[in-house]
This record gives C-alpha cells, sequence and structure tokens, in this order.
C-alpha cells in the first residue's frame, strides 16, 4: 500500500482554479493518475460534498466494504470489557488519527 497522496485541483489550475484548501481532495497516486490519465472526474457539489465519475460520466457511488465479524475477535473484545459498534468511532478524544500506525496495523493483519 502506498502511503504516498497527491493534492489534486478540483478546478484545474489551467481552468483558473487556486491553489486553496476548498479547491483541493488528497488522492492517492493511483488514483491520482486515474483522473489525469483515465478520463476519471471528481466535482464539488453545491453542498459541498465531492462526487466522483467515470470516464462514461457515471457517478462511482460511495461504498466501504466492511469485512464480515471476526467471532473469536469480537469475544476476546467482550472479555476485556471492549464493545465496540457503531459508535465506538464517536468517543474520539480529539487527538489526530496516526494514519502510519493504523496502515501498518492493517498490513500486518492482512498477512496473519
Amino acid at each position: 500500500a502506498s502511503r504516498f497522496i497527491d493534492g489534486h485541483h478540483i478546478k484545474h489550475w489551467a481552468d483558473g482554479g487556486k491553489t486553496k484548501l476548498d479547491n483541493l481532495v488528497l488522492l492517492c497516486r493511483h488514483h491520482h493518475r486515474k483522473v489525469h490519465e483515465d478520463g476519471f472526474t471528481v466535482q464539488l457539489n453545491t453542498t459541498g460534498d465531492l462526487r466522483f465519475y467515470t470516464p462514461a460520466g457515471e457517478e462511482i457511488p460511495f461504498t466501504v466494504q466492511l469485512p464480515e465479524p471476526d467471532c473469536e475477535l469480537e469475544a476476546i473484545n467482550r472479555q476485556q470489557g471492549l464493545e465496540i459498534d457503531s459508535n465506538t468511532v464517536f468517543s474520539w478524544s480529539g487527538d489526530a488519527m496516526d494514519y502510519g500506525m493504523a496502515i501498518d496495523g492493517l498490513e500486518q493483519h492482512r498477512w496473519h
């Protein structure tokens, strides 16, 4: 997995787009190439949401494929008093996410 990301101009600078945060989206190198070389597009709608489109102009829906639950891991979590549910992510203390640590953990889990 690549840890490199690129700032992509939603409205290209050659078309008058500014290099400002409200005109930039972070894309991994693979998807940045898809936009520039394969005809995919990124647009910002009137509510400020990003929309991604195929070269044929079809919107790519936002979906997240969650892994099947690991019953053994759930049992271990419960034994330790951890109840992980759909609200767990909202118990954030304000600290910045350590993306490197998260990716490393996912990579280690993938190979075991």
